[in-house]
């Protein structure tokens, strides 16, 4: 009784006024009498078409050996970008939660990612010679695999890895994950709608799921634990042993059911195997009984329900249709006057020989069965999947006495699936390769599009079309098969029916009686939509190449530079635009500088040009540069944006001058100027530093110790530190004489000129120390390092932040004396006290100029180390194996007065706290 219902409710919207979307039934054909989509090379085992996300029914997805196609479902054609060929076999597609992201499944195991938002993606971009043997791992994962696998270790699947890597072709699409896999294949894939998992299963019966975000894999192993063709095997002993058997999959779907989310795999022994995502075990569902199975079933291709609960299954060993409910977790009996649990059978002299199964569900919620068979494709009522009835097999035609009769197409159908429900498509490859196309809507094909690109000055066109269908036509730029995007190029126009089938030539369109954004540059899709009298739309599109000069872009900013001018602006939204080109004239007034659009040309011969790289750009503001001007000259500047093909868009303008100046950094700022060594700026007063005095003190201090090994020549003030008792020093294994040490340090000014390039804090350094111990308490040293320093330069007339930037290059040079309070040996803890002279050697680059001096200054600080060898009780085993007595973490600050006593210039003093790593040997 459903069944007749649905078939009446189908024929009275038919001829209702009011939208109706029933199930298709009908094999639309041009008015050629050829298939609309006769354009692969061969029929496909599968075919993918997403319903959700921003490409929704936009795109059939077939494979063709290595290579995904791409059907276009708006042109009817190939789609004008395809992604280059893979590495091997594509074996399924997927679509990520994003709408956007494809996943492709291929024959070794590994995957590809595309991005449908980024055509650059369909392409590999690696080039790599044939000998090359560099590995195509793209993305590490971390396996774990359930108690029952017996596969390599992470560890010895990463030794072999580099081995098996290098033979693979290299692709910037790949994510190579195969060598993760026990078995290195793949067979079906399906994707979680929700997260970003993928689920694979392989011919050998192994399950894998892989976590996008965490670059993870774990598998299960299919064992069919009831297999009766496990071989057994025996040994020299007479011991006998028998092998695992796997499930053999045969499909594989995702189900959102609400009993939760369950992956199903379909296996040619007749068991549908579920598994929970993020678990490690699978359930077997198998029939208990059975009415008129004449064989073991042998489960084939699925098809969910919209609502999730239900799954039909194909057993093409009896060439019936099972139905599986997720909620009971078992098989759902469906014929009413059948005994025990029955099947969906079909009459083998209407329908056999079972290839594919697809539900399609309409906007009136009506749901259908699609099952491609050897005679057409059969429609089974699935409104009620739960509920046993007479005869679930809906009559497609009522030309015969057969009750059963499918859908008879112009070819043996194979892979069937349908666009979403408010669309009312169902797509189906036939054996010939050709797909065929299912719907009640009208059939709209296009003859021509006169001419197919424009201009801003050839900027009109016409389309020619046929409709099968009386109705109103409607052309659209960049629309959808419904017409509620884009934008309107021709208002609703009658089709009566004396006009369907003959062409129909549109009015002239002009791309400029269009708002801008109506159209993109490059590829634009016009649409052609008939809508019937029950309010079906029908649709096709055809590419029309659009190319008009760049519009101009605003300058947001300007700044200026040592001989340049900066120019910050906003980018273009077209697609096709090549460079910027920049432009910088003398203002014709340099004392009331005028720069508007009146006044300045930007095509005299003092312009001066430069250009950015759209390329180089972000996605909505840019900068570029004019250089080689003159400084303190007032410039006009402008900008032009230039497109692939040539065209330039309008100057846009500033009405602000900008002039450039000399820049400098702190050094340049503070008055400093390139000298030999012994050279000053700006010096208060004409002397040799005192630091000079203090280094000649310091070498000679040195010099005689080492001649007469006595501290009597120690200087005076620090006596009382070195008459220390001496009783309590403890012997070393080895001698201690020289200490060495790694450190870094940071740099926190206190002049306020330098605070203002540098910053309050922190500007970091590296250096490392040599010296020659006395007694484990007196250190005398010698420093070396160097630090780095960068920011924006400032104009010297202005004073003003440019658009240059300056860096600061610091090499110090230091001699110290360091009192150790070291009384004993193995002393964890191990405080000091330091002071010394200073000699730092600085570089600044600003604006393409440079200034170098040399900075005096001393210095005084306390530090503390810890000992490590003791904390760790490596103490004798470094001591003995490499001569290194002791080794400490060193923590230090000290105070640097660095300025050449004030002499003018730099002032590189400030607070320098210290960590490092000091060793003594």
């Amino acid at each position: 009784m459903d069944k007749i219902l649905k078939i009446l409710s189908l024929l009275f919207f038919c001829f209702s006024s009011f939208t109706v979307m029933a199930f298709p039934i009908t094999e639309k054909l041009p008015v050629t009498g050829v298939l609309p989509l006769r354009i692969l090379s061969s029929q496909p085992d599968f075919m993918f078409l997403p319903t959700t996300g921003d490409f929704k029914n936009k795109f059939i997805y077939v494979a063709e050996g290595d290579k995904l196609r791409l059907v276009d479902l708006e042109t009817w054609a190939d789609f004008h970008t395809q992604p280059e060929s893979f590495s091997t076999t594509v074996v399924d597609v997927a679509l990520l939660p994003n709408g956007k992201s494809i996943i492709v499944a291929l024959a070794n195991g590994n995957l590809a990612r595309i991005e449908l938002d980024d055509l650059a993606t369909f392409e590999n971009t690696i080039e790599v010679s044939s000998d090359s043997t560099t590995s195509n791992l793209i993305t590490k994962f971390q396996t774990t695999t359930d108690s029952s696998d017996d596969s390599d270790t992470t560890e010895e699947v990463a030794e072999e890895e580099e081995e098996e890597d290098a033979e693979d072709d290299i692709d910037s699409r790949g994510i190579d994950i195969n060598n993760n896999l026990t078995n290195e294949s793949a067979r079906f894939m399906v994707a979680d709608p929700e997260d970003d998992f993928v689920y694979l299963v392989n011919d050998s019966g192994y399950y894998f799921e892989y976590n996008i975000n965490n670059n993870t894999v774990s598998e299960i192993d299919l064992l069919d634990e009831t297999a009766t063709n496990a071989a057994t095997t025996t040994d020299d002993d007479g011991n006998t042993s028998t092998s695992n058997v796997n499930h053999t999959p045969t499909d594989m779907l995702f189900a959102n059911s609400s009993s939760g989310q369950k992956v199903f795999i379909s296996t040619s022994e007749g068991k549908l195997l579920s598994i929970t995502p993020g678990s490690n075990s699978f359930s077997e569902h198998s029939l208990s009984s059975t009415a008129v199975s004449d064989s073991t079933p042998n489960f084939a291709k699925m098809a969910v329900t919209p609502d999730g609960n239900f799954i039909y299954v194909v057993d093409t060993d009896n060439d019936v249709i099972w139905v599986f409910s997720l909620v009971s977790s078992s098989f759902v009996d469906q014929i009413s006057s059948g005994t025990g649990l029955d099947p969906i059978e079909v009459d083998s002299d209407d329908n056999g020989t079972f290839s594919d199964i697809h539900v399609f569900e309409d906007d009136a919620a009506l749901v259908t069965t699609y099952v491609s068979g050897d005679s057409g494709i059969t429609l089974i009522d699935a409104d009620n999947p739960g509920t046993a009835e007479e005869d679930k097999v809906i009559d497609a035609s009522s030309t015969s006495a057969s009750t059963e009769d499918p859908i008879t197409l112009s070819g043996t159908p194979g892979p069937i699936k349908s666009s979403s429900s408010d669309t009312g498509y169902v797509f189906e490859i036939n054996g010939d390769a050709s797909i065929s196309v299912l719907t009640d809507n009208p059939w709209i094909t296009i003859t021509g599009i006169s001419p197919s690109s424009v201009t801003q000055v050839s900027s009109t066109f016409t389309v020619v079309f046929q409709s099968d269908t009386a109705g109103a036509y409607t052309i659209r730029a960049n629309s959808d098969f419904l017409g509620t995007t884009g934008t309107e190029l021709q208002a609703a126009i009658s089709i009566a029916e004396s006009s369907t089938n003959t062409s129909i030539s549109s009015s002239s369109i002009d791309i400029n009686n269009f708002a801008r954004s109506a159209f993109v540059e490059g590829n634009n899709k016009i649409f052609v939509l008939v809508t019937d009298a029950q309010n079906r739309v029908g649709h096709t599109a055809v590419l029309l190449s659009v190319d008009r000069p760049p519009e101009a872009v605003s300058i947001t900013e300007t700044n200026f530079g040592n001989q340049k001018v900066f120019i910050t602006f906003n980018v273009s939204p077209d697609a096709d635009v090549k460079t910027y080109s920049l432009f910088a004239q003398p203002a014709p007034d340099q004392t009331n500088p005028d720069c508007s659009v009146a006044a300045v040309t930007f095509l005299t011969s003092d312009t001066i040009s430069g250009s950015v790289e759209a390329a180089n750009c972000g996605n909505t503001t840019c900068r570029g540069g004019v250089e080689n001007l003159t400084n303190d000259i007032a410039y006009c500047v402008a900008i032009k944006v230039v497109d692939a093909a040539g065209n330039e868009s309008p100057f846009g303008t500033l009405t602000a001058s900008v002039s450039p100046e000399q820049t400098v950094g702190p050094a340049g700022f503070l008055g400093e100027a390139s000298c030999s060594l012994n050279t000053f700026n700006k010096q208060k007063t004409p002397y040799i530093p005192l630091s000079f005095i203090f280094l000649i003190l310091g070498l000679f201090s040195l010099r005689l110790i080492k001649k007469y090994k006595a501290q009597k020549f120690i200087f005076v003030f620090f006596l009382l530190l070195f008459i220390w008792p001496n009783s309590s020093y403890a012997a070393e294994l080895t001698p201690q004489n020289w200490t060495l040490e790694v450190k870094g340090n940071m740099m926190i000014p206190t002049n306020t000129e330098v605070k203002n390039f540098l910053g309050v804090c922190c500007s970091f350094g590296g250096e490392v120390e040599f010296g020659l111990l006395l007694k484990d308490r007196y250190n005398f040293t010698i420093t070396a390092g160097a630090g780095f320093n960068s920011g924006s330069a400032v104009g010297v007339r202005s004073g003003g932040n440019s658009g240059d930037d300056f860096s600061l290059l610091l090499f110090p040079l230091r001699f110290d004396f360091i009192y150790r309070f070291d009384f004993k040996s193995e002393q964890l803890i191990l405080p000091y006290i330091r002071t010394g002279v200073d000699t730092v050697f600085f570089r600044e680059k600003a604006g393409g100029d440079k200034v170098q001096n040399v900075k005096y200054g001393v210095h005084a600080g306390v530090g503390v180390g810890i000992l490590l060898d003791r904390v760790e009780e490596l103490g004798h085993s470094l001591e003995s194996e490499m001569g290194v007595n002791d080794i400490y973490l060193i923590v230090e600050g000290r105070y640097a007065m660095i300025n050449s006593f004030k002499s003018g210039g730099l002032d590189l003093s400030g607070f320098y706290p210290y960590v490092g790593v000091l060793f003594e040997f």
